[in-house]
């Protein structure tokens, strides 16, 4: 746990203001609420970070919330205490939020803004805030950071939970530092079963007139060059789009020109009026090579880099794919004239963007790398704007039938409110050849 931050957790475009992070690395949640409650038993007296440097059995979370109009000469610093001019109520600082003006505070004594004095001064002995609005906050003393009940954290005031794995996406109630009670949107999973190693699956939105996919969802700002790390859009992306809850997604490239698709992998999407996906991109120079094979004695892409990368050689200004990620330094690929000696960059911007261009977002779309049997994507369910979709499920698998090759499978599938569920039919193809 630590401080700051400002998250979007109702996803409704404005952030709200937390002022208690607790990371959950994917944990459930139900073992993390019980890390916070032995961080704060009876008799744990070490001075702990995440209980902002006190002893843990003395950690009761933040009881004060000053709003400040004006600083004299500059904001307050964090684990200061403050005194009331008037009152001689005193503090600690938990968190300083400077763009809206708002200090947390705990370990509080006395009353802040005696009747004297209002909106008294606050200062740490060096920094002054004037102006001021103080509100109680009643921490929660027997759960400092929140309580469990059934199967949903009721998280104390201030309390934001991060990376919260998605099994337990809907399992939690949050309140801000302004007071307000506030939960996620409920998520769904998009699901496709009985996968094997190799196989490559889809999960398209279809039209529904026509069955064909729906590629005319975005329009990316022109003129945007080969190289760019970031892909803006001219409008916002819905918050349904994967990415936001399981980290990372494919969209995939329209070239209006050239007429042809790319696809690239990016980390994270947000809206600022517009939408802009944060690409993937890592850069280097090949230190070996060949025709198809890759080597970078400084690379780490067995972390880097998936099967189904784009990866664009920026010395011959060529686009190709990753086919296998043989190890940390060694990546195999489809051709170019050579690697060997130039530069790469895997899931940049590989065009030069148009007005006619168009980016569409797969609701899956993914190389089974691994032997899990599945694979998903856990996203918002917006029953505002898409209630429903109509998708196609594609898998692709050209081996031999021993080696789990299959006869290419297309289903139709619809997701609503609890999500989508397929089961890939695996029909061996006896006729393909390698």
């Amino acid at each position: 746990m630590n401080d700051g931050g400002a998250y979007d957790i109702n996803e409704d475009g404005t952030p709200e203001n937390y002022s208690i992070i607790i990371d959950c690395s994917d944990e459930l949640l139900a073992d993390v609420y019980e890390w916070t409650k032995w961080l704060t038993r009876r008799g744990e007296i070490t001075q702990d970070a995440n209980t902002d440097g006190m002893d843990g059995e003395q950690y009761i979370g933040s009881d004060y919330k000053i709003q400040y109009t004006s600083t004299a000469p500059g904001a307050l610093t964090e684990g200061a205490e403050v005194t009331g001019a008037t009152s001689g109520a005193k503090g600690t600082v938990v968190q300083v939020n400077e763009t809206d003006k708002i200090v947390i505070l705990r370990n509080s004594r006395g009353t802040f803004g005696p009747a004297s004095d209002p909106d008294e001064d606050v200062t740490d002995g060096t920094n002054t805030i004037s102006t001021n609005t103080f509100t109680r906050i009643t921490p929660i003393k027997s759960a400092p950071l929140g309580t469990f009940a059934g199967v949903t954290w009721f998280c104390a005031p201030g309390v934001v939970l991060i990376n919260v794995p998605g099994a337990d996406a809907n399992n939690y109630q949050l309140t801000d530092d302004d007071g307000n009670v506030v939960t996620a949107p409920d998520k769904i999973t998009i699901k496709v079963t009985n996968t094997k190693e190799g196989d490559k699956i889809g999960v398209f939105r279809i039209v529904p007139a026509t069955g064909e996919i729906d590629k005319d969802d975005y329009t990316p700002t022109a003129a945007q060059a080969p190289g760019e790390t970031t892909l803006d859009l001219t409008a916002p992306i819905a918050k349904d789009e994967p990415g936001k809850v399981s980290p990372g997604a494919v969209l995939r490239l329209v070239d209006a020109d050239a007429q042809l698709e790319y696809r690239i992998r990016y980390t994270s999407w947000s809206n600022g009026p517009n939408g802009a996906f944060v690409l993937s991109a890592t850069s280097g120079t090949a230190t070996g090579g060949d025709t198809d094979t890759l080597t970078d004695s400084g690379a780490t892409f067995t972390s880097t880099a998936k099967v189904g990368d784009l990866i664009r050689n920026t010395t011959e200004a060529v686009i190709a794919y990753v086919l296998a990620v043989v190890s940390d330094t060694e990546l195999t690929t489809t051709p170019v004239t050579s690697w060997s000696g130039d530069g790469y960059q895997l899931n940049g911007l590989p065009i030069t963007t148009a007005a006619a261009d168009r980016v569409y977002i797969p609701v899956l779309d993914v190389y089974e790398a691994g032997a899990d049997g599945f694979e998903q994507n856990i996203v918002t369910y917006d029953i505002d704007n898409r209630a429903t979709s109509a998708v196609r499920v594609r898998a692709r698998h050209a081996d031999l039938p021993e080696n789990d090759g299959i006869i290419p499978y297309d289903a139709s599938g619809t997701i609503d409110s609890t999500g989508l569920s397929n089961n890939i039919i695996r029909t061996p193809d006896t006729i393909f050849t390698p």
